[in-house]
């Protein structure tokens, strides 16, 4: 998908574990772009679960209790000692590293920790100079890579899958303006050009070419006609499935209880007709869930445009962002997150300072 989809990497960063670089060498092989440097760095390596490495999870439940495996979901399980074979100091594949940076343990503050200068001394200034980067890690590291880019503290993970591209789009400043999973609603997508008469997403249905064809107009010959793929027509309407998961960073509309109540409306192209809205969560803090499912139409061309307000009792409710779907980003089942503006279309500094994001699902139904 990422060949199909064009891309082209400046550089790829991997683990120095076999499963990242296998997965690196695979996609490059795919869009024959082998011949790009790659960085092999011990930051991007996956989460070491101390005495937990490498045990199923039914030995684990036999040896400690729920409360303890639970709790070491984000906190750091106990250590192996060094000379445990499980303990990175007994690998010759990491004798180059400090024994001081080589953990019996990690929690996930400590991964983040790790990952953290690989990105600031090494990847930031590539994407400063306006570089392409593929990065192949593990859920932990990945994970860390991605909040970090993203300015999020929180360290809660998200839901990666094996093998499933994620692409950030980042603006001048290096602020991820979207983020979303590279799905076959992508691939839809490239069976679409833009017409330069319309201005619009035209689909492309591919002519398979004819025989060779000679110079006297017989089969076989040296010659080859170029025939260009025609034009397929159009549907004006689809149905769509829109999924609001949840919103971060939200600023706090109402100062005296440090508080908000949002809730987020969704308006094909920015009309009322065929909106929704979500329930109004009260009393809400940073981040707000609302997993709310709707169906609507859009046509074709047109745009899904979400705004989260602060439900505020008569008077009006306050703006705390906006973002949209182009048409583009519909046909490709979007799922992902956008950076929320305010109502003069800049960026919002959310809570923190490091942005506000929606996240959201569309898929096309028909």
């Amino acid at each position: 998908m990422m060949a199909q989809a064009g891309f082209q990497f400046d550089a790829v960063f991997t683990s120095m574990q076999k499963q990242a670089i296998y997965t690196a060498w695979t996609a490059l092989m795919e869009g024959e772009e082998l011949a790009i440097p790659h960085y092999q760095s011990y930051r991007l390596n996956d989460r070491h679960w101390g005495k937990l490495q490498g045990r199923s999870e039914k030995e684990l439940e036999q040896t400690y209790d729920k409360d303890h495996l639970h709790n070491w979901i984000k906190d750091a399980p106990p250590a192996v000692e060094h000379c445990d074979v499980q303990h990175p100091v007994q690998d010759p594949l990491y004798r180059a590293v400090p024994r001081s940076l080589q953990p019996g343990t990690e929690s996930i503050k400590m991964v983040f920790n790790r990952v953290q200068p690989l990105l600031s001394d090494h990847i930031t200034p590539l994407l400063q100079a306006g570089k392409n980067m593929l990065i192949v890690g593990h859920e932990a590291s990945v994970n860390a890579m991605c909040q970090l880019l993203e300015g999020d503290e929180d360290d809660e993970e998200e839901d990666f899958g094996h093998g499933e591209p994620w692409v950030l789009e980042l603006d001048e400043e290096l602020f991820v303006r979207k983020k979303m999973v590279l799905n076959d609603g992508y691939v839809r997508r490239l069976a679409f050009r833009f017409s330069e008469t319309a201005g619009d997403l035209v689909p492309i249905k591919a002519v398979k070419p004819p025989a060779d064809v000679g110079s006297a107009g017989n089969t076989g010959g040296s010659g080859q006609v170029e025939v260009q793929p025609a034009p397929v027509k159009l549907k004006e309407e689809y149905n769509v499935e829109v999924k609001i998961v949840q919103a971060k960073n939200l600023r706090d509309a109402d100062w005296m209880t440090g508080t908000s109540d949002p809730y987020c409306v969704c308006r094909p192209n920015g009309k009322e007709e065929g909106s929704f809205a979500t329930k109004t969560i009260s009393n809400a803090r940073d981040t707000v869930k609302w997993s709310h499912v709707a169906t609507t139409r859009i046509k074709r061309g047109a745009t899904l445009d979400f705004t989260i307000r602060d439900e505020d009792w008569g008077k009006k409710d306050d703006h705390l962002g906006s973002c949209s779907l182009k048409f583009e980003d519909i046909l490709e089942n979007f799922q992902g997150k956008m950076a929320l503006l305010d109502e003069k279309g800049k960026v919002l500094p959310g809570k923190t300072g490091k942005g506000a994001f929606l996240t959201v699902a569309v898929k096309i139904v028909d």
